[in-house]
């Protein structure tokens, strides 16, 4: 007798949905990408009884989709984004944003869990004392690193020990996310009430009995410490200038064709010793102005959230149109950020001629890379935020 199959309806929950990222122009290499996601797709299915929706980033979203909004979009619907971190993906630039972008998205909702790191090939860049964010923050956080399961192939028990353990972490890291944002939802909302040119806190709606524990929106707060943030990118962008000034006109004047193997070793020596200082200066300036993208990025955040909250269109269009002329300055920072691939296509010839050279200028290095991400991560307020308010204006012209 045949006996058909039917799949029941259940009450185990929703898909749990899975975002895969990989540096496009190695995905061809990685041929265990698809194995590895139906792999932990069977896995989780079995151990939870729910389905998971995979996404490879470049086979799911297509070129002209905002990326940026759907990204932070799944953080708040518990998704899972997995990026498979190797050298060469700490060298795309898109990787990059789309790593910081969900970061700051999980990070401004107590959501860390669902970045979960995956190493397919172990490497000494990814180390808890990297100067490279993506690379410490991977390290610093628990990747999972599964060359010795890719190595020893997908029929191997290696492989399926650490699908099942991965998995095993995944539905864990879903759980905790699903039930902290169901706290959240279940808070009562604090709606601010316009008093004049003031904005304030009714403390007895929602629940009054639970009143001394609601947080207000925080509309001043979040707008004061966003305005701290872009004036002190602003004094960082002039003094970068300055500092990639200096390393150019050092690196043109640079002068490595002595006679003798004793005179170019004494240049040598002389150039290096003129690149120290302005490459550590670009490493802190770098690194500083990456620190205060992201305090604003969440002072944004937060300022966009409560003023959408607030319930009063007038409130909410004054304050995002604010917020335009602010992020207007801040567009400087994407300028001087492409002005680095200038800068490094100076350092290289005095670079490849000596290893002392190419010690020092470590840290401008790693100043450049803390820029552009800073960039990456303003040119997600350009499409979000300056965009949205010119589409409102156009609205209501219309």
């Amino acid at each position: 007798m045949i006996t058909e199959s039917i799949k029941l309806d259940n009450d185990f929950g929703p898909p749990i949905r899975v975002f895969y990222q990989l540096r496009a122009q190695r995905y061809q290499l990685y041929n265990f990408v698809e194995p590895f996601a139906a792999f932990l797709k069977h896995f989780v299915e079995v151990k939870t009884g729910r389905q998971l929706e995979a996404f490879i980033d470049i086979q799911h979203i297509e070129w002209g989709e905002d990326w940026k909004t759907r990204i932070v979009r799944e953080v708040v619907n518990a998704a899972v984004f997995l990026p498979f971190v190797t050298a060469t993906y700490l060298q795309s630039e898109m990787c990059r944003a789309e790593f910081n972008l969900f970061l700051a998205a999980a990070e401004r909702n107590g959501l860390t869990g669902l970045l979960l790191p995956v190493v397919p090939f172990t490497t000494s860049v990814i180390n808890a004392q990297s100067d490279d964010s993506i690379a410490n923050y991977t390290a610093a956080h628990q990747y999972k690193n599964i060359e010795t399961a890719i190595l020893e192939g997908q029929d191997s028990a290696s492989w399926r020990r650490a699908l099942a353990e991965l998995a095993n972490d995944l539905v864990e890291r879903v759980m905790n996310a699903e039930d902290l944002i169901a706290e959240k939802e279940l808070l009562p909302q604090v709606t601010p009430v316009i008093s004049g040119n003031s904005i304030q806190i009714d403390p007895f709606e929602g629940n009054p009995t639970n009143s001394h524990e609601i947080e207000p929106p925080g509309i001043i707060d979040a707008a004061a410490s966003f305005s701290d943030a872009i004036s002190a990118l602003e004094a960082d962008v002039k003094k970068i200038e300055e500092q990639i000034t200096i390393l150019g006109e050092i690196a043109k004047g640079a002068d490595l064709e002595g006679n003798t193997a004793k005179e170019l070793n004494i240049q040598t020596i002389r150039l290096a010793n003129q690149f120290k200082q302005p490459s550590s200066h670009l490493e802190r300036l770098g690194l500083h102005m990456l620190q205060k993208v992201k305090q604003a990025d969440s002072a944004l955040q937060n300022l966009d959230e409560a003023l959408q909250s607030s319930g009063s269109l007038e409130l909410s269009d004054s304050g995002r149109s604010q917020m335009a002329e602010s992020l207007a300055s801040a567009v400087e920072v994407r300028v001087v950020a492409e002005q680095m691939q200038g800068l490094l296509d100076i350092l290289r010839i005095p670079e490849a001629m000596s290893a002392a050279i190419r010690k020092v200028l470590k840290p401008a290095r790693i100043g450049i890379t803390a820029i552009r991400d800073a960039a990456g991560i303003i040119g997600n307020w350009q499409s979000h935020f300056l965009d949205s308010v010119d589409t409102n204006k156009s609205d209501v012209i219309a």
